[in-house]
């Protein structure tokens, strides 16, 4: 009958709209244009793990839980570089026991000056390496707005990443600690998601998290509200400009809808945001209303011949730094910007062609992905050309000393106002990820870089024409001191991944 064949296309259509609810596990949040399935992040919306523990999934947890495995570091080599690695932390109290890497910063005498503490601002630039920047050599004039703020802050020349990769960068730039996990990123670890962050050092800021496209993706929603304590985090869902492509909002939009924000904080409260760009990213759209930003019609040869593998990706390079100039203007115009920190780094470099303008070795030995570019803005800090090797987990205590901000720090970074204990400073690097990765250590003028158990071990001399040529017999005490820094700090992130772990 006709009411029979209504009722099971009736029927149908409730199963199908079930199976794809199904799928992706929700039934809140669909987001229809640009639908993300449920993750185990969205059940940590709270920071309450038994909250969470309802909305899991327990068969995806065990598999989650499984997958991660329980041999995730040595122990024993944390024990055996301890002495090392706690003298290059500057620990209070060393205890080769319980392998304490504690230590207590106060107010230093080099803090900005105020009548209150400044405001902090991270601007993480997407996949944009010191290669594309024309203040690192690029001749093609691609950023004229970050190399003017170059020329007007502390200029890093040798600022490092640890490992490449969006996630990766997001979890060492919150919790201090480089993410040397071999199954994928840290942040999908449901176990170790709940860090502590030098963040929280900055008592009475209100903080934010601010991203254009959707927070879920390698799940480091979790890591970010867990971790900040009192987060703010805005996302695709919570901003009223048009999406522009998978990555939701332009840049631009992200700054001006920030700046609304920013703008009703309280003028005698700090606060501290995380700003995470992401158009200089496949596919490269150039937004329709983009501040009168024009594109550049150059030829391929002309822009392969700088790393860039394509014009619209030279373009979105270019985008990227004209709309940090209008970032900068519209702080002013907001009044912000007069009692800030502006933190600007990239998250690692993307793909290239070639970069004859760069010194070999960056090409040669592949620091080029890790080697991105630093400045740190603020209308009272007098400009300065940092030349030692500097990582990413150094920016939280580098800032916090800045802002006068005591702190107390079991991850990774250093305060680099602090002297280093080690002398020439050295940054830790993932150079090849996997199971059985390749790391090294890296400073102003040498690489060292060994399998992942210390074997064939290698030094390189970054200024050399010929820098894969092993330089080890040359510099016997640098090949020496490098060795066991690299290894004992690659053990030690290891290990630090689960005792950074908050109660």
């Amino acid at each position: 009958s006709a009411s029979g064949k209504l009722s099971l296309v009736a029927v149908s259509i409730i199963a199908v709209v079930g199976v794809l609810l199904a799928l992706l596990g929700r039934v809140a949040h669909l987001n229809l244009e640009n639908p993300v399935p449920l993750r185990w992040s969205d059940a940590f919306f709270s920071g309450n793990s038994q909250v969470a523990a309802v909305g899991l999934n327990p068969v995806l947890f065990l598999y989650d839980t499984l997958k991660v495995g329980q041999s995730q570091f040595d122990e024993a080599q944390v024990r055996k570089h301890y002495p090392l690695i706690a003298d290059y932390l500057g620990v209070d109290t060393p205890d080769a026991q319980s392998l304490n890497f504690i230590r207590s910063q106060g107010v230093q005498p080099y803090r900005l000056a105020g009548e209150r503490p400044p405001n902090v601002i991270f601007v993480m630039l997407e996949s944009l390496g010191t290669s594309a920047v024309g203040a690192y050599g690029n001749p093609l004039n691609p950023t004229p707005n970050l190399d003017k703020l170059a020329s007007q802050s502390w200029f890093f020349k040798h600022f490092y990443v640890p490992v490449t990769g969006t996630a990766k960068t997001v979890w060492a730039s919150i919790s201090g600690v480089p993410d040397v996990t071999r199954q994928e990123t840290a942040t999908r670890n449901p176990l170790i998601t709940r860090q502590h962050t030098l963040i929280n050092a900055f008592e009475g800021y209100q903080k934010f998290y601010m991203i254009g496209g959707n927070a879920g993706w390698a799940n480091i929603n979790a890591l970010i509200r867990q971790s900040i304590d009192g987060v703010q985090l805005y996302e695709e869902r919570h901003w009223r400009s048009p999406r522009v492509d998978v990555w939701g909002i332009s840049d631009l939009d992200l700054f001006k809808e920030g700046d609304q924000l920013l703008r009703a904080v309280p003028k005698d409260q700090p606060f501290f945001a995380y700003l995470q760009t992401s158009g200089n990213h496949r596919p490269f759209t150039i937004p329709r209303h983009n501040d009168g930003f024009q594109v550049k019609d150059v030829t391929l040869e002309h822009v392969q011949a700088a790393g860039s593998r394509s014009v619209e990706q030279y373009n979105a390079v270019r985008l990227l730094d004209y709309n940090i100039g209008r970032l900068m203007d519209i702080a002013k115009t907001g009044g912000w910007y007069d009692n800030s920190i502006f933190v600007f780094f990239g998250d690692h470099n993307t793909r290239i062609s070639q970069i004859p303008h760069m010194a070999p070795a960056f090409e040669q030995l592949g620091l080029e992905s890790n080697n991105v570019p630093l400045l740190i803005h603020a209308p009272g800090l007098a400009p300065r050309v940092i030349e030692e090797a500097v990582g990413l987990a150094d920016l939280l205590p580098t800032v916090a000393g800045m802002a006068g901000m005591p702190f107390r720090n079991g991850a990774l970074g250093r305060d680099i106002q602090q002297p280093a204990p080690e002398g020439e400073r050295v940054v830790p690097l993932v150079l090849r990820e996997g199971t059985f990765p390749v790391i090294g250590g890296v400073t102003r003028h040498f690489l060292l870089q060994m399998q992942h158990d210390g074997s064939s071990p290698t030094l390189h001399d970054l200024a050399s024409p010929s820098p894969r040529e092993n330089v080890a017999a040359q510099h016997p005490e640098e090949f020496q001191r490098l060795q066991g820094l690299t290894r004992g700090l690659h053990e030690s992130a290891r290990l630090m991944l689960f005792s950074n772990v908050r109660e």
